[in-house]
């Protein structure tokens, strides 16, 4: 008698737990899925003309097969990439903005990248 009542026990308790983290899990993967959608909102339509004249010159500015530009931006620890669909001539599109150095995993957050390039919002 006395085992069926703590595994009854334990079940609500486990059940609760479920519940509690189940909801903050959902809470938090809606919050991250708008700050992507709010990203891509913010960041579709620039080019790269666009984020030197709000964010300054960039440290490093590649570009390879006159197909990809990149925009390092160290102090910040980011990099910005772009891709042109066609030949010379085409218009940019912004593709990813991504974490500098990419080894730096624990800033990989979609958050701390917009925060820490206010002058793109």
């Amino acid at each position: 008698m006395i085992a069926k009542i703590a595994l009854g026990t334990l079940l609500v308790i486990a059940g609760y737990v479920l519940l509690f983290d189940g909801a903050n899990y959902l809470l938090e993967l809606r919050r991250r899925e708008t700050l992507d959608a709010d990203l891509k909102q913010a960041l579709g339509g620039l080019t790269p003309e666009e984020v030197k004249q709000r964010c300054g010159l960039p440290d490093i500015e590649e570009e390879r097969d006159l197909l990809f530009r990149d925009l390092l931006y160290r102090r910040r620890g980011i990099v910005i990439k772009f891709i042109r669909n066609g030949a010379k001539g085409t218009d940019w599109m912004f593709t990813s903005m991504n974490v500098w150095p990419s080894e730096n995993n624990s800033r990989q957050d979609p958050r701390w990248m917009f925060e820490s390039m206010p002058c793109l919002k």
